[in-house]
């Protein structure tokens, strides 16, 4: 019986994508025990350690086909001592890079796999994020095409929200960046706690409608305080299709000002994206 073999990857399933690719085995038929599954480190950016699996070849059994199947094999390994760290030994020519794919291409067109370890990644560290700050939670997790959704329902919701959401918009900035850190395809990410994104969204375009009514009444700019991009984005949005206004950003800062002017009349709208 031929002897296991060791490969390590970021996490189990590149572990495996990358066995897979150098053993010309498909995934799905792989035998293999994991090892280790890895650790992301402090927030996935600081002493993050690999996933490691060791992978069992098939025995040599009677018969010219299957026994010529393990020689090919053999021969792919040929020259090469025995692997402590399969994908970090291909950095040489740039299949690292390719790896981070590998559990979304093949027979998995759609990455799948590929999201699912993105999403479990990201799940660790909410997990632990919420765990530190707030105690026990429950996340609840959902898969886009190009998003990924992580719901968070906590007694301390407000300690995870924060003073005008603050505290939750640096939570998902620093998820999506682990996210993204592990994936070639960049992934939107939002994380929202209690639905406060929601009913947020929804008071904004409220205020939104009302200070547009106002800056037409009026025929003067109206500003509404200062807001984070997030924010601004709402009204931007909410006001897009009504052309008796036009928004504008203002200030420098994280938080600008984001002011409403009534349109002049014959002049065509102009969005601002800002």
């Amino acid at each position: 019986m031929a002897r296991p073999l060791e490969f390590s990857g970021s996490t189990v399933d590149k572990a495996a994508a990358a066995a897979s690719k150098k053993l010309n085995v498909p995934q799905e038929k792989l035998k293999y025990k994991v090892l280790s599954y890895g650790s992301s480190g402090i927030f996935g950016l600081v002493g993050a350690k690999k996933a490691k699996i060791k992978v069992d070849l098939p025995s040599e059994p009677a018969g010219k086909k299957k026994k010529s199947a393990v020689a090919r094999i053999k021969e792919r390994l040929k020259g090469h001592s025995r692997q402590k760290d399969g994908p970090a030994e291909s950095n040489r020519n740039g299949a690292k890079r390719s790896e981070k794919l590998a559990a979304g291409s093949g027979s998995d067109p759609n990455g799948a796999a590929e999201k699912n370890e993105l999403v479990q990644i990201g799940y660790r560290l909410l997990n632990r994020i919420t765990e530190t700050v707030a105690g026990n939670a429950e996340i609840h997790t959902e898969v886009q095409s190009d998003r990924l959704i992580y719901r968070i329902e906590s007694t301390e919701a407000a300690v995870l929200i924060g003073k005008r959401g603050q505290t939750l918009e640096a939570i998902q900035y620093l998820t999506e960046k682990v996210i993204n850190k592990n994936s070639d395809k960049r992934m939107s990410v939002l994380v929202d706690v209690e639905g406060y994104l929601e009913k947020r969204q929804q008071n904004l375009a409220s205020l939104a409608s009302r200070m547009a009514e106002k800056a037409v009444r009026t025929s003067k700019p109206v500003t509404i305080g200062q807001m984070s991009a997030y924010e601004r984005r709402i009204v931007h949005l909410t006001l897009k299709g009504d052309h008796r206004v036009r928004t504008q950003s203002r200030g420098d800062g994280y938080l600008r000002k984001l002011i409403i002017f009534p349109a002049k009349k014959g002049n065509k709208k102009k969005g601002d994206r800002s």
